[in-house]
């Protein structure tokens, strides 16, 4: 009897990553489907309860009160399925799966391109990467390791040090043909590229170079994460404060300058966070060996 009360679980699915995303179109790239199935999926689901769920607003989508009670008890329930599903499969199967959370530019410009690497040299062990800019929180999200960026240590978790996070003064090579940096203080004249997760940089930079702050701010540029930021400084749209091991490719292609030599060292170190359940376990020793071997060698 219970399975005919049940709802769809694609559905159900949807309206997780919906509300796990804040959006339809993250939700639809996270579940790899469109945009108009996900709406359909929640409006299906809808109809089954019989009551809202959701609604939209300048933020994106929001929860009414019956669809905030909900899923709070899918989230879990749809944790334990994981976290069941991924241990038959590993007992029955010979590889294991490690589940990687990392902010989405060190993900995208840094890990990701790594992975053929581990795979070729670690047979048996499955990496499974999502996207966070978040501290970790182990117990209920089924992450079993992340990777953070913070001054600050993660407490009751194993933690091995990556890189430090310098950040360098970079531009399109264009820019700088227009408009050269005579001094520090010239970076006034140009259009500054900001990063919303790291809106401090700028003044940390100021600060440490004597750089007076100016009034015609608002040409300033914004957005969301390292990875956009980048982009728009190969585009030639301003100077950008970026972290120097994500922008290799780009100074060696000379499709990124450092127009002055000014980095900033702010104290900050991307380091790999393992939760406690899993740090003594064989896949997860090779993962960190692998990984501390890669930061070396940047």
């Amino acid at each position: 009897m219970i399975h005919t009360q049940l709802p769809p679980l694609n559905a159900v699915r949807a309206f997780d990553a919906v509300v796990q995303q804040g959006s339809v179109g993250q939700g639809a790239e996270l579940l790899c489907i469109s945009q108009s199935a996900v709406s359909r999926h929640i409006k299906n689901l809808e109809d089954f309860l019989g009551c809202r769920l959701m609604y939209r607003n300048r933020g994106g989508m929001a929860l009414t009160s019956q669809g905030e009670r909900f899923h709070k008890t899918i989230h879990s329930a749809l944790i334990d399925i994981f976290n069941a599903t991924t241990d038959i499969r590993q007992a029955d199967a010979d590889f294991q799966i490690i589940r990687v959370s990392a902010p989405s530019s060190f993900a995208l410009r840094w890990l990701v391109p790594r992975i053929a690497d581990f795979q070729a040299n670690n047979v048996g062990i499955a990496l499974n990467v999502s996207i966070s800019d978040d501290a970790p929180v182990f117990d209920n999200t089924g992450i079993d390791c992340a990777i953070v960026s913070s001054d600050k240590n993660i407490a009751d978790d194993d933690e091995v040090l990556l890189l430090p996070e310098q950040l360098q003064l970079v531009c399109a090579p264009s820019l700088m043909e227009k408009k050269p940096l005579a001094c520090f203080a010239d970076v006034n004249e140009h259009t500054m590229l900001h990063t919303s997760t790291r809106h401090e940089l700028w003044g940390q930079w100021r600060e440490q170079y004597a750089v007076s702050s100016r009034q015609d701010s608002d040409r300033d540029l914004m957005f969301q994460d390292f990875y956009i930021t980048i982009a728009a400084a190969v585009a030639g749209n301003g100077l950008a404060l970026v972290p120097s091991f994500l922008i290799e490719e780009e100074l060696a292609k000379n499709s990124l300058v450092a127009p002055v030599h000014a980095p900033l060292d702010n104290g900050r170190t991307y380091r790999l966070v393992i939760s406690s359940r899993r740090k003594s376990d064989k896949a997860m020793t090779a993962f960190k060996h692998w990984m501390k071997y890669q930061a070396q060698d940047q």
